[in-house]
């Protein structure tokens, strides 16, 4: 697959911080970028697209991204999604929590284009998305 061909879903409840990542994606060549302010919103998006991967903040409420990440594993149609955690939670107990919950990576806010590259590339490498 191309990495034009790749469909990521961005899940933050932050409006500035959704677009942030769709532009970052877009000069990336990531031309399939859908986003969600929410859980709910998400899961809502996943029933009528295939997505490759999950690019999901941590802080939301009602339902947050460990939360939402666990929903997915769950469900055999959707816990096989590359899933990336990017949030400002850096404690090493966060991280390891994250981990422990099935996330592919883990990225702390703030972070650069150049962050963010590697490890959209690497899940999709790694999960043999990407050729």
């Amino acid at each position: 697959m191309q990495q034009g061909d790749v469909t990521i879903l961005v899940v933050d409840d932050v409006e500035a911080m959704r677009q942030r990542l769709k532009d970052i994606l877009t000069n990336l060549a990531f031309k399939n970028i859908f986003t969600a302010e929410s859980p709910m919103q998400a899961l809502q998006m996943l029933t009528s697209n295939k997505i490759h991967l999950i690019l999901c903040d941590w802080n939301m409420a009602p339902v947050d991204g460990k939360e939402f990440l666990l929903q997915l594993k769950k469900d055999s149609s959707t816990e096989s999604i590359p899933f990336i955690m990017v949030t400002a939670e850096a404690s090493f107990e966060k991280v390891a929590d994250a981990i422990m919950a099935g996330v592919d990576d883990y990225l702390v806010k703030p972070f650069s284009q150049e962050q963010l590259e590697a490890k959209v590339q690497g899940v999709l490498k790694k999960k043999q998305v990407l050729g």
